[in-house]
């Protein structure tokens, strides 16, 4: 960004990821704020990683639509890599559903009916999101909805970022076919789009787990919500839309966000909220809605005049009675109570001390014990903090030195921490990591369960974690049966010999049942325990006691 170091100036700290920092940032030549999202330079010169990045670019960069964030720069350096985007005022979806819970169906409807046109858009231009969630959808202060973060964006045009089969994604809205590394389609986002519609309404999350591991467990065997739980909230028109949105195959959801969209639509015969409305409610105005009690009123008095008029003749025909009878069943029957709408939406503070864009080295990216984000310590550059000023704090920043985590793995696997995709293995370097102790879980789509690991980081040391995820589950072949059989494990079908084919399931012990209708059927308990073996099954059906081998 050194050509736009003149106009360009970093105002606020907004968020820290595993590769990246988003700063509030003032572009004094168009006096405009912008939002800067700026890879850590000890990542520019990862190929990987500034591929990614490109991508979230070149993504963004094709679409024009209200509800898509719209890019604006992309300043690429040897050390630097960053992305200029238009600057949203109000919060995240994702931090309107921690502060408020449920929302209103009025307002829940709008919102998705809002990012579903953006999928619309996306999708026409060959770009699939991969990773919507509510942390990456914003709603502004004037009730305008935007879907951002196009980092794990697949366009049809592109080279792929990842390996095929690869899990990608954020787990509490992974789409089934996410999670086993199946084919995403746009199918995929309606689905995510669907948990979502179903957390505003509800408040509560599908996929939800008490582990990052119970929550991939949640997708891998997902099946739809109870609706008949949620009939206070979930109305029988778009109780139907979800339904369609959150079946588990793809073919039998709605294809496109075009076909969601409508079918969403129709559930509001009213039509959606208009953004000046979403405002108010952001807002916490504790007033009752004049605008939307005007507009019901309004609705309600157009209707009154046309029962009237017929009431009129009514009247003619058979007197002032059944008018009067049938004018207040009508009212009683049409009338809508106000509604109000109340609490507040934090808003982004006021900005702090300014910081040029390139005041000198960015602090170390660090995560916290348990994944989350932290701020490290940043002293600005300015006229009481000059380069060459001796830095007092350089103790307390000595003794916050973080550590690094090397991982090698076995086979290949996705790396989470905290809900959050670090990357797939090998990685392309060492993790930096805050001095505690993290949980980590690795997923590779062949094996199908998530396997945790714990380990411990400590400042200004290198900790090697080298798993082989064989070790953490079970694992049964079919190596041969004569003459052939139906493989069951605890009742549950797997396949049919022959197959290569091997089967997967979490340490413990299983009945293994082999099924040929002209022998006897042939059991086995088998007991699996960490680090053990593959277990190879050999049997004859057609000895005597199908003897195994």
């Amino acid at each position: 960004m050194a050509d736009h170091d003149s106009r360009l100036t970093l105002t606020r700290e907004i968020a820290r990821s595993g590769i990246a920092t988003v700063w509030e940032g003032y572009d004094s030549g168009l006096d405009r704020k912008v939002l800067v999202k700026s890879i850590h330079p000890q990542y520019a010169r990862e190929s990987d990683l500034r591929m990614r990045f490109e991508r979230e670019a070149r993504a963004i960069a094709k679409l024009s639509h209200p509800n898509v964030v719209q890019i604006y720069d992309l300043h690429a350096g040897v050390e630097e890599l960053s992305l200029i985007l238009e600057f949203v005022e109000g919060a995240s979806l994702g931090k309107l559903l921690k502060d408020r819970g449920a929302l209103p169906v009025e307002v829940a409807v709008t919102l998705a009916a809002e990012i579903l046109a953006g999928l619309e858009h996306a999708h026409a231009a060959g770009i699939i999101h991969r990773d919507l969630k509510p942390d990456n959808v914003l709603v502004s202060k004037r009730g305008e909805v935007k879907i951002t973060d196009f980092g794990l964006a697949s366009l049809k045009d592109q080279p792929t970022v990842t390996q095929e089969g690869m899990v990608i994604g954020t787990p509490s809205y992974m789409a089934p076919e996410q999670a086993d590394g199946s084919e995403i389609t746009p199918a995929t986002d309606v689905f995510a789009l669907g948990l979502i519609l179903f957390e505003m309404l509800t408040g509560k999350r599908i996929h939800a787990g008490a582990t990052l591991a119970e929550t991939f467990q949640n997708v891998l065997k997902y099946q739809p919500p109870r609706f008949e739980d949620y009939r206070e909230t979930i109305s029988p028109g778009i109780e139907f839309v979800l339904r369609r949105m959150l079946e588990k195959a793809p073919a039998r959801r709605y294809t496109s966000a075009v076909e969601a969209h409508a079918a969403l639509l129709q559930t509001q015969p009213d039509g959606l909220l208009p953004n000046a409305l979403i405002a108010d409610f952001l807002s916490g105005d504790t007033v009752r809605r004049p605008v939307v009690t005007g507009k019901v009123q309004a609705r309600a008095r157009s209707k009154s005049v046309r029962t009237m008029a017929i009431g009129l003749l009514v009247v003619v025909a058979a007197g002032a009675a059944y008018q009067l009878i049938t004018t207040r069943a009508w009212e009683k029957a049409h009338t809508l109570p106000p509604v109000v709408l109340t609490d507040t939406i934090p808003l982004p503070t006021p900005p702090g001390d300014t910081v040029r864009v390139k005041p000198g080295p960015t602090p170390p990216e660090t995560l916290s014990t348990g994944g989350v984000a932290q701020k490290p310590p940043v002293k600005p550059v300015s006229p009481q903090n000059p380069p060459g000023k001796k830095d007092t704090t350089a103790g307390v920043a000595a003794a916050r030195q973080p550590g690094t985590l090397d991982i090698t793995c076995r086979p290949w696997a996705t790396v989470y921490i905290a809900d959050s995709l670090i990357g797939t293995t090998p990685l392309p370097s060492p993790l930096r990591l805050s001095e505690g102790t993290y949980s980590l879980v690795l997923v590779n789509p062949e094996i199908g369960l998530p396997v945790v690991r714990t380990v411990t980081v400590k400042g200004g040391q290198t900790t090697d974690l080298r798993v082989n995820l064989y070790d953490y589950v079970a694992r049964i072949r079919i190596a041969s049966v004569k003459p052939w059989a139906d493989v069951f494990v605890n009742g549950k079908f797997e396949l049919r010999t022959p197959s290569s084919k091997t089967i997967f399931r979490p340490l413990g012990t299983y009945t293994l049942s082999l099924k040929n209708p002209d022998y006897p059927v042939y059991t086995d308990t088998l007991t699996f325990r960490e680090g053990e073996a593959l277990r190879e099954i050999r049997v004859d059906l057609t000895a005597a006691n199908g003897a195994s081998k």
